[in-house]
């Protein structure tokens, strides 16, 4: 009698242990999901807005409002290196603020779960469409 309550007892805590785990998975899940969209729609937006000539509203809005998610879900080294683009004036204009953007999405890559890109003309090839070499 003791075996069969002490395996009832066991099945149910395991039960429950798998239910924590997995919630506490799917969580994560969740969580890393919403960055790495964040992350992907402002990297869009920007991308966008520094190839074209005439700024477009929808790109505008679609970068404000992945810098308000990045603000909610983002990890705190991509926040800092955002905040370093707006303290080089919000512009990829200029050699800083293409420095911290890079930087920004290495950030980026790297709390998603993927290697740092070393070579920030690499990037910006890749992002903007040119190389320069103040970059």
């Amino acid at each position: 009698m003791y075996t069969f309550i002490s395996s009832i007892i066991a099945l149910f805590i395991g039960a429950l242990l798998q239910y924590f785990f997995t919630q506490h998975l799917d969580n994560k899940r969740l969580q890393r999901n919403l960055r790495a969209e964040a992350y992907s729609d402002y990297c869009k937006g920007v991308s966008y807005l520094s190839n074209v000539t005439s700024q477009d509203g929808q790109y505008n809005a679609l970068t404000a409002d992945a810098k308000c998610r990045i603000s909610i879900y983002g990890n705190s080294s991509v926040i800092a290196e955002l905040a370093k683009l707006a303290d080089a004036g919000s512009t990829l204009a200029n050699p800083g603020g293409r420095k911290a953007f890079y930087s920004a999405v290495n950030a980026m890559r790297q709390d998603i779960g993927n290697e740092t890109v070393q070579n920030h003309s690499d990037l910006q090839a890749v992002l903007m469409g040119y190389r320069d070499e103040t970059s």
